[in-house]
């Protein structure tokens, strides 16, 4: 428990599990040195403060949930394949979700590249130039499909929803 809380990053999520024939949730919190597994009665936030405490300092990993939602987004990394799970989903959509969801794709895989990229070639200077002109198209893609109309109904909620948690992304 210590070396993962000691650790200037965390990734954590929570899934469903059956213990005894209860339904339960299982935690996880991880980093390269060591990982930490709670069986909990929900998947609430009073069991990711159980966790990682009050006052954890480093980065938290993890995917949308609500029970993130207290974490400051400065501090947290929203999970990038979460977020092409659910713009593959909206691509699968009609007419402007579907547009929106490939082109949330589109951006993914342009991300993905270059994190892949950087992996060789380590240079963040690198990183961030070719990562700049896909924050931008990035942000203005749920700016544009935030809006209330018929046309956005599908995928408003998720737009804003990434706006909310844009210094995490």
């Amino acid at each position: 428990v210590a070396a993962v809380l000691a650790g200037p990053s965390v990734n954590v999520d929570e899934t469903g599990w059956s213990t005894a024939g209860e339904q339960r949730t299982l935690w996880t919190a991880a980093n390269e040195r060591a990982a930490i597994f709670r069986v909990a009665e929900d998947r609430h936030r009073d069991r990711l403060v159980e966790l990682l405490g009050e006052d954890y300092a480093g980065i938290v990993g993890s995917d949308r949930w609500w029970a993130y939602d207290h974490l400051d987004c400065d501090c947290r990394q929203a999970c990038w394949q979460h977020l092409k799970r659910d713009f593959a989903r909206h691509a699968e959509g009609l007419a402007e979700q579907k547009t929106f969801g490939e082109a949330g794709l589109a951006l993914t895989k342009r991300l993905f590249d270059a994190w892949h990229a950087f992996d060789e070639h380590q240079d963040r200077r690198r990183l961030a130039t070719e990562l700049a002109p896909i924050q931008a198209e990035l942000r203005a893609l749920p700016e544009h499909a935030g809006r209330k109309s018929a046309r956005t109904k599908y995928h408003r909620r998720f737009a804003n929803n990434l706006l909310k948690l844009w210094p995490a992304l």
